[in-house]
């Protein structure tokens, strides 16, 4: 797989197809990276970090991390696990809905391939990043949990979910907390400090 906003390195095919090799039951995340034509910003940056490039290159990868921008599995898989759904209408969340039938219903495994490189064309400001990931938080996010709610903790999203009565003292509090996090005073004057100050790694909380 690879996106409609991505450049192939020269050797981009053959790391894919050395990686299935060697790893027959097995799915390959690319290593997906900014373009550097494209410059740098706090945004762009963040990008590069998230996924597999928390990984050492050549690590085994939760599903939670496959993305359909560089990245390929054995085709007999894909058909074991039903192919993609095509009831995901907007954007995002159907990369990783096929990655958690792939693991369940096909039995495989993830890793980082770092050897397969794709530049990524588009260009993100942090409003732009923000409206996309707004965007299928409304739509498609609640279909992906109504899918897997066993992943729910995979994805970290308990925190997301209303109080309940099961909550322990510390969910509760960090329940709370993410709800002051988000108000809009906060999420202004957060949005005001990553889009006007160099502060490199330090932004990325904040984001």
């Amino acid at each position: 797989f690879l996106d409609d906003d991505m450049r192939a390195d020269r050797r981009l095919v053959e790391e894919h197809v050395r990686f299935h090799a060697s790893r027959p039951r097995a799915a390959a995340i690319g290593n997906a990276l900014t373009a550097p034509e494209l410059g740098r910003s706090a945004v762009l940056s963040y990008l590069d970090t998230r996924g597999v490039h928390k990984l050492p290159p050549g690590s085994r990868a939760p599903a939670r991390y496959f993305l359909t921008n560089n990245s390929s599995v054995p085709r007999q898989s894909l058909l074991d696990a039903g192919l993609f759904d095509e009831s995901f209408r907007s954007y995002g969340f159907e990369d990783m809905d096929i990655a958690y039938r792939l693991e369940r219903d096909a039995g495989l495994s993830f890793w980082y391939c770092a050897g397969a490189v794709a530049y990524h064309i588009h260009h993100h400001t942090l409003d732009q990043l923000l409206e996309k990931r707004l965007e299928g938080a409304r739509s498609t996010l609640p279909q992906l949990i109504a899918g897997h709610p066993d992943r729910v903790r995979d994805l970290s999203l308990e925190l997301l979910l209303p109080a309940s009565a099961g909550d322990g003292a510390w969910l509760r509090a960090r329940k709370s907390l993410l709800g002051a996090l988000t108000a809009a005073p906060f999420e202004r004057a957060a949005r005001a400090v990553v889009s006007g100050f160099p502060l490199g790694r330090a932004a990325y909380p904040l984001m």
